[in-house]
């Protein structure tokens, strides 16, 4: 799990994290209220998300879990996902862009 701040702008700190053992491995960003419950979220897997995402059966991709800040500096977060029971053992860096 981490905590990249407020992905969806809305003044909130939010979560990213993983189910690694479903089906590839799926990643979730969490959008939470003020008192912590999570208001929305956005899965992360081969069909969702809109990163073309071709991960193979088993991967587990999301067991690992990373913020890596701005690294392109134009004002996306770099969320690092690693996997690790696939044969690649492959990181993964996901950029998402603020709303």
């Amino acid at each position: 799990m981490c905590a990249p701040g407020d992905v969806n702008g809305d003044g909130i700190p939010d979560l990213i994290t993983g189910a690694n053992q479903q089906n590839e491995g799926w990643g979730y960003v969490l959008y939470l209220n003020g008192d912590r419950t999570v208001k929305a979220y956005d899965r992360i897997n081969n069909e969702e998300g809109g990163f073309d995402l071709n991960l193979e059966p088993e991967e587990r991709f999301s067991r690992s879990i990373s913020f890596g800040g701005d690294l392109k500096s134009d004002g996306s977060m770099a969320i690092n996902f690693g996997g690790g029971a696939g044969g690649t053992g492959t990181l993964y860096t996901l950029f998402l862009r603020p709303q």
